[in-house]
């Protein structure tokens, strides 16, 4: 018989159980379901697709060519959140989310315990500036499964003067504003972080003779198959740390440094229940 289809709609294009199964933000939902979770966007990150938190959306960030047709497609769901700026700190404006591993992952290791090589991969999160990709092999903070992790942010304000911008070219002041987007052909704005993952890309691609469908598409690229994406990441991962790229820093950003902890995790603290469960319809 044929397969029953449901009306697309926002609700329907959302995965409700996207490796984050649960979140809550300035206290809301009072209480975590499945159904309630829907404050995180699709985002490419220099690790491929990962989700994201407050960022600026797909189409802000990246330029619209026929090579990325099929991200702009991908990234659409849960498009309408606009970037939040937070008005304080602290409990009240705290983020919590519930990471799921992958069952088969845990079940693996459940059985061999003692093998150290069967763990369940760590999560990486990254904080990053809402209009760049996130940093995730330079900058990333390893979750591990079966932990309550707990991460403190200070962010710091970095600005150059009008006068800088306006008397002095970009190497003479050694930064780029986010309008001076020369050289640049898929991102919108400039931030140093797009320029060097555009970089890579681009130099990983010339190299291996594709891109892998999980990273914004080189403009006249081909896909990888299996052999093209095992050269794909070889090549990044080297540019990581043997970059040659000319991007320099942003004129005015907001660094951000963190503190993390972690705890084994109290599952029962967080358990909500059957009925929360059934009301997933993940199916």
């Amino acid at each position: 018989p044929p397969y029953k289809s449901r009306i697309s709609s926002e609700e329907t294009r959302r995965n409700f159980n996207p490796f984050i199964p649960l979140c809550q933000y300035k206290g809301e939902p009072e209480i975590m379901t499945f159904r309630s979770c829907n404050l995180f966007t699709r985002a490419y990150t220099d690790k491929g697709i990962g989700y994201s938190f407050n960022s600026e959306k797909f189409t802000t960030t990246f330029q619209e060519t026929t090579d990325n047709v099929d991200g702009h497609l991908a990234m659409w769901f849960n498009n309408k959140r606009e970037v939040e700026y937070p008005k304080s700190s602290g409990k009240d404006f705290q983020l919590r989310i519930v990471i799921d591993a992958n069952i088969e992952e845990v079940e693996r290791y459940e059985k061999n315990i003692d093998d150290v090589d069967k763990m369940p991969k760590a999560f990486l999160l990254a904080v990053h500036d809402p209009s760049s990709p996130a940093n995730l092999r330079g900058e990333g903070i390893e979750v591990t499964p079966g932990y309550e992790t707990t991460i403190l942010i200070t962010p710091r304000l970095l600005e150059t003067s009008k006068d800088a911008k306006t008397m002095l070219n970009p190497k003479e002041r050694k930064c780029k504003t986010k309008q001076e987007t020369q050289g640049l052909k898929l991102f919108k704005t400039y931030t140093q972080e797009a320029c060097l993952l555009e970089c890579h890309l681009t130099e990983a691609s010339d190299r291996c003779g594709c891109t892998p469908w999980t990273y914004p598409h080189i403009p006249g690229s081909l896909l990888c198959d299996a052999l093209g994406i095992h050269c794909f990441e070889k090549h990044l991962k080297l540019l990581n740390t043997q970059s040659t790229c000319d991007c320099p820093n942003d004129c005015d950003s907001v660094i951000y440094s963190f503190f993390g902890s972690a705890k084994v995790l109290e599952k029962n603290l967080l358990c909500i229940g059957e009925k929360a469960i059934k009301e997933a319809d993940l199916f």
